[in-house]
């Protein structure tokens, strides 16, 4: 078996180190955001907050992209502070229950107040959470 040359090397190895790297440093990213969600939803406290808005972003053209909502929400932080907070999913029930004004529970994180995620009322009921 002979070694690999310098040729060889650059020729079909070297093309692929910058996508290789490129999804590497994309899945640290995203598995450092999605741990930092499940913390929340661990450890959060939930509250109530008012429904301001939702809408829907621009789908990927991608077949197995889901399609994502944005929601923008009201609550209370220490201090009885009204501060806006706005989350992403691609749960559509609440879209399609809820109305403006109506109100939804959000996770807050204990240490930062304004780190919020919406408590998707099918993932509730699937994990059976006690939401009252």
């Amino acid at each position: 078996m002979d070694r690999i040359t310098d040729v060889e090397f650059y020729f079909f190895y070297a093309p692929v180190i910058p996508f290789f790297s490129y999804g590497l440093l994309l899945s640290i990213y995203f598995l450092f955001a999605l741990s930092r969600q499940i913390k929340l939803i661990r450890s959060g406290d939930i509250r109530e907050a008012e429904l301001i808005s939702f809408g829907t972003k621009p789908a990927m053209a991608l077949p197995f992209a889901a399609e994502k909502y944005w929601i923008r929400y009201r609550y209370l932080i220490a201090g009885d502070n009204r501060v806006e907070g706005q989350s992403e999913t691609t749960d559509r029930s609440v879209v399609e229950s809820k109305k403006s004004g109506d109100k939804i529970k959000i996770f807050v994180s204990p240490e930062n107040e304004f780190r919020t995620f919406p408590v998707i009322p099918t993932h509730a009921q699937m994990n059976g959470w006690k939401l009252d």
